[in-house]
């Protein structure tokens, strides 16, 4: 496993966006060094990291803060990876904020997954996959996906080198296939991140319903061999925890109005003109576009 990182010549600068540096990492002692430093994945035309000076990328960078419940229980740690990306090469570093109070919250385990992918030249490209992984795997960080995201050094760290037989991006090419072909069984090595994943899902579309909850345990009795009733209880809360958390953002639609028709979406003709002015008229507060950073989206605090 390889991968290659640029680096910052300093730590905690966030207006920083240049990074001189390039490194090849090939071992953990070298990710720990390089780590010190703030640092991006990919190269950038000038050293300037910026979405439109976007060269090129052969690893990118997941965030797991366990922001999603306040329960310690469902919090994911760095060994639990291993558990939904089966046989997936990767490296994970803590953050700077790991095990540390912020924003009110008690401490809980914060940490980067650095995933070796195959090289990437188109800055859309490289976010696209982010999200793709982001949706398989909800815990990472739905705020840090774009193609210059950054991230801050840390003084001292202890990474974990995990050596598979694929890159993620061949993975979730693997992941794609199988929901084509809409394969009937789930088997051992796939069954925690398939049932987290269709969790997470079921219970955005339907609540914490029964109905929600018998989707579950017929997608559960596809598993080849079955998982315990204790293993499947816990994916179950870790998702009602995470369905929680959407339903606390602003521009959450509960399951009950989801599927309502809205007018405001109905376009007055369905010409490329009709749709674009039912595009402003509903998204002028939310996204933006700028030759700089491509297309924005407001979260309710920052673009």
């Amino acid at each position: 496993m390889h991968f290659t990182l640029s680096m910052a010549g300093n730590s905690g600068q966030a207006s920083n966006t240049i990074y001189p540096h390039q490194q090849a990492i090939t071992n953990a002692q070298e990710l720990e060094q390089a780590v010190r430093y703030d640092h991006v994945c990919g190269q950038f035309k000038n050293n300037q990291r910026t979405i439109a000076n976007f060269i090129k990328a052969d690893c990118l960078i997941m965030d797991c803060d366990n922001d999603h419940s306040d329960d310690p229980t469902t919090w994911i740690k760095p060994a639990n990876i291993a558990n939904y990306f089966d046989d997936v090469s990767y490296a994970i570093t803590l953050s700077r904020n790991n095990m540390k109070a912020k924003h009110h919250k008690v401490p809980r385990p914060k940490f980067h997954v650095y995933f070796p992918i195959t090289e990437i030249t188109d800055a859309k490209t490289y976010a696209e996959l982010k999200h793709e992984i982001q949706e398989y795997f909800p815990y990472f960080d739905d705020n840090a996906l774009d193609a210059a995201r950054f991230v801050f050094g840390v003084p001292s760290t202890k990474a974990i080198w995990h050596e598979g037989s694929q890159a993620v991006d061949k993975f979730m090419m693997a992941q794609r296939y199988f929901a084509q072909q809409n394969i009937g069984s789930i088997h051992e090595g796939q069954r925690n991140a398939t049932l987290s994943h269709f969790a997470g899902r079921i219970i955005m579309r339907l609540g914490n319903t029964a109905e929600a909850r018998q989707a579950f345990q017929e997608e559960a009795a596809k598993c080849d061999p079955p998982l315990s009733k204790q293993e499947l209880k816990n994916i179950w809360h870790s998702a009602t925890k995470f369905g929680q958390r959407m339903a606390n953002q602003k521009d959450y639609i509960p399951p009950e109005k989801y599927n309502q028709p809205n007018d405001d979406l109905q376009p007055a003709d369905y010409s490329d003109t009709g749709e674009s002015y039912v595009f402003v008229n509903n998204c002028k507060e939310r996204v933006c576009y700028t030759n700089q950073s491509g297309f924005m989206w407001f979260d309710g605090k920052v673009w």
